[in-house]
């Protein structure tokens, strides 16, 4: 006599339960595998608004007439966001928003699509590199912004993403309330070097490029020595460059020109390389 449970002329018992089986098997493998693209779609979903996010960001600080009221605080009544690279600022002063125009495009706590929401919108002080000192006010600070945002829950990789490998690197302009009151996407610092032969070391100058104060060391071949300024004092705010040319055996000629207005001014070093003393030179016109 058989022990085998039969249902008519169909599948026995040992065979449902199998195919049974394989079904829940099928099931969970197909259940994984919406679940995983699913995780894949919102990853793909929060990468894309976060680069959106980032580019409108750089448009903004790429455009000084929009960058100079572009940053916001949480104070409804009293708007505009405060830095001071040491002073405290309280929190309601600080950065919360960005806008474009009347457009706002970031602010802590805004839900993008995909479920992804700001978390941090931070300014970052660089300290300026020797051997100049901060400039005098109106106040100018190298800063990094900083931006991150939490992902959607069910995404993969890590729980937020953030621009802190790579962030906004550019200059902002203060009042003497600490106001944010303009920007620059440009280093606020450049730099040339020149040697004027003759064994007498190599001149290195470096020009803030808001004020266009001017620094300068002198290398013997083993260390560097702070020495006189050719342009000591802040001018005018523009947007000035540095220009350094060595003319053997000793003489060097410094130049700064401002973009802005189109004017240059030059000086031109003693044969005292270690301490120059600078003298004006007739300065260049153009039509």
């Amino acid at each position: 006599m058989s022990s085998r449970t039969n249902f008519g002329n169909g599948f026995s018992l040992v065979g449902v339960l199998v195919a049974a089986g394989i079904m829940g098997f099928l099931a969970l493998v197909f259940s994984q595998i919406i679940t995983n693209s699913q995780k894949g779609q919102k990853s793909v979903e929060n990468s894309i608004d976060f680069d959106i996010l980032r580019s409108s960001i750089q448009l903004v600080l790429n455009k000084p007439s929009l960058c100079g009221a572009a940053f916001k605080n949480s104070d409804a009544t009293d708007p505009i966001a405060r830095f001071h690279p040491t002073s405290s600022i309280p929190t309601d002063k600080k950065l919360h928003s960005i806008f474009m125009g009347s457009s706002k495009i970031a602010e802590v706590g805004m839900k993008l699509g995909g479920g992804l929401e700001i978390t941090k919108l931070d300014l970052e002080y660089i300290p300026p590199p020797a051997p100049p000192a901060p400039p005098p006010p109106p106040n100018s600070y190298e800063v990094n912004l900083i931006v991150e945002a939490s992902k959607a829950s069910g995404s993969y990789g890590g729980s937020k993403l953030s621009n802190a490998s790579n962030p906004f690197r550019f200059s902002i302009q203060t009042n003497p309330s600490d106001e944010i009151v303009g920007c620059n996407s440009q280093s606020n610092f450049s730099e040339d070097c020149g040697s004027a032969g003759g064994g007498n070391g190599l001149i290195c100058c470096q020009i803030n490029s808001v004020n266009g104060v001017i620094a300068c060391r002198h290398s013997n071949g083993t260390t560097w020595t702070s020495i006189n300024s050719p342009f000591p004092n802040p001018a005018p705010s523009g947007k000035y460059s540095l220009s350094l040319i060595g003319m053997g055996p000793t003489p060097y000629v410094v130049c700064r020109g401002n973009s802005i207005t189109g004017s240059v001014e030059c000086r031109i070093s003693n044969s005292v390389p270690a301490n120059p003393i600078w003298s004006p030179l007739a300065s260049p016109s153009f039509p």
